[in-house]
């Protein structure tokens, strides 16, 4: 099995590489053109293992559609050098080609790559959910999961610093790589937590986005009037907003300055506020 392959396949089941093995499948393009669909390898895998539960049936769909996307990574690749071979001026020598500009913002393909993790579709999560409530579970997760990964890769994190570009993650296998690196932070974290996480950073976003302001790297007195704006929403909304900034700043790199004087005060509760409602004893 080549080392494409081996990436997508060896962090699942064990069992899904020596069906592989025994069936003969050593690259993704083998996989892909072996099954025309995830379904119909689920098939086969399990009328000659037997029935999987339905988190390792996912696991197996998803592995079908990593390596159906990077298997059409590989083509296009395949076919670029052909047209580079043919246009070259002096026979065996590739054509030279004006290096890309580095690209801010996600491109659209990188964006069709992000969204759904991948360039294939996503088994289907509302269907799978509907089985059992342990698999709606996961379902829920992952689609939060999902939607702050795509937020953060767009909005908060630096590519550069981790040695990465928007070209590099038109490749999907390093799409995935990146996603379960970022998001491993939010293994322990309940699905409440996740979309409220979420919510706080949209909220900044939109605010910088408003006022012109960096959304990765603010000012300290920038962020300061954002929590102040915050604060007007309730005795304890800055709280919660700064405890979300803080989240970011350790797990996503950004710049919050959640240390500095200006945004510490922002830490605590409002001083008239009261963890018992009044009119109780």
């Amino acid at each position: 099995m080549d080392a494409t392959l081996l990436a997508i396949v060896a962090s699942r089941k064990p069992a899904f590489k020596v069906f592989l093995d025994d069936q003969g499948i050593q690259t993704c393009s083998d996989l892909k053109y072996s099954w025309e669909s995830g379904k119909q390898l689920l098939a086969t895998y399990e009328a000659t293992i037997g029935k999987l539960p339905s988190d390792e049936a996912f696991q197996l769909l998803l592995i079908y559609t990593l390596a159906a996307s990077q298997a059409h990574v590989a083509t296009g690749a395949q076919i670029r050098a052909i047209v580079d071979e043919r246009e070259s001026v002096i026979p065996g020598r590739p054509a030279m080609r004006l290096e890309e500009a580095p690209q801010v913002q996600a491109p659209v393909r990188a964006r069709s790559v992000i969204t759904p993790g991948l360039t294939e579709h996503m088994p289907n999560l509302i269907e799978a959910a509907s089985s059992d409530p342990h698999t709606a579970e996961q379902a829920r997760r992952e689609m939060k999961t999902q939607a702050l990964f795509q937020f953060a890769v767009e909005h908060l994190v630096d590519l550069q610093e981790l040695g990465l570009s928007w070209k590099a993650l038109n490749d999907p296998s390093r799409m995935q790589a990146l996603r379960e690196s970022l998001m491993a932070c939010t293994l322990r974290l309940s699905v409440e937590r996740l979309g409220a996480l979420t919510s706080a950073i949209r909220r900044w976003v939109r605010f910088a986005e408003e006022q012109d302001y960096s959304v990765r790297t603010p000012t300290p007195l920038q962020l300061s009037e954002f929590l102040r704006k915050v604060g007007n929403g309730g005795p304890t909304a800055s709280s919660s907003m700064f405890q979300a900034l803080k989240w970011f700043e350790q797990n996503m790199g950004t710049k919050f300055h959640t240390e500095h004087y200006l945004i510490r005060p922002h830490r605590f509760h409002h001083p008239t506020h009261s963890g018992v409602q009044k009119g109780r004893t």
